[in-house]
């Protein structure tokens, strides 16, 4: 099932209308209308935002997104914060889906900035 049909099959499953969604990740109704209809060329970012605000499982997104490759932008970002504090490496290894809930939305409410310096 392609990552399309997966993000409106969860969203109405839960009632949710685009609008709903959108408000929820933090992006435009177009934006998720956009990504129900071509997802390709959506950041991995956003996409696992709405992934996790879909409540999908992590083994689930892994099978949902195995045709997608990380951007270079976004793959640079998560090795920042990998590297940056040898303890989250840990914790990601134990604890994957808290780890990434925490992250995005460290990251969403702008904690998080990874601008090169």
């Amino acid at each position: 099932m392609s990552i399309e049909v997966e993000i409106r099959r969860k969203r109405l499953r839960l009632g949710w209308t685009q609008v709903r969604l959108g408000q929820i990740v933090g992006v435009r109704q177009a934006t998720i209308s956009r990504i129900e209809s071509n997802a390709k060329k959506t950041s991995w970012g956003l996409l696992e935002r709405i992934l996790i605000a879909l409540n999908v499982d992590i083994k689930d997104i892994n099978a949902i997104t195995n045709n997608f490759i990380l951007k270079e932008s976004d793959f640079d970002l998560f090795l920042k914060l990998l590297l940056a504090h040898s303890e989250i490496k840990t914790n990601i290894l134990y604890n994957p889906i808290h780890c990434a809930r925490i992250i995005i939305d460290a990251y969403s409410k702008g904690h998080l900035n990874f601008v090169n310096k």
